[in-house]
């Protein structure tokens, strides 16, 4: 019988932090697409989650903002602004491209 030192091998390369199971030969799993859409689907969730905090924190605490960045960056009002509306289209841009067309790619597959 051949023992099969991969798994240990695996281990001990990989940092602690990185998880992975192994099925009966010892080989690591590969990820289903129900799994991956399922991710997907929280990646899409979480990240509008953030965009939200961030929307709601320069709607309502726009002017907390502004002096709390001012200290760093010298830039006007009008430039504050389009920088926060330019972050904001771009990683919302970023999520609909990298979370939730792919989701919905695998959706449809389903």
């Amino acid at each position: 019988m051949k023992v099969n030192s991969r798994p240990a091998r695996l281990r001990r390369h990989l940092p602690g932090l990185i998880s992975f199971s192994l099925d009966a030969e010892g080989l690591a799993k590969k990820m289903s697409i129900e799994l991956t859409r399922s991710l997907l689907l929280w990646c899409t969730v979480i990240n509008y989650g953030i965009l939200l905090v961030w929307f709601l924190v320069f709607t309502f605490a726009h002017d907390w903002m502004r002096r709390f960045h001012g200290r760093w960056f010298r830039i006007s009002d009008e430039q504050f602004d389009a920088l926060h509306y330019l972050g904001m289209s771009i990683y919302k841009i970023g999520i609909i491209l990298f979370n939730l067309v792919p989701f919905i790619v695998l959706w449809i597959i389903r």
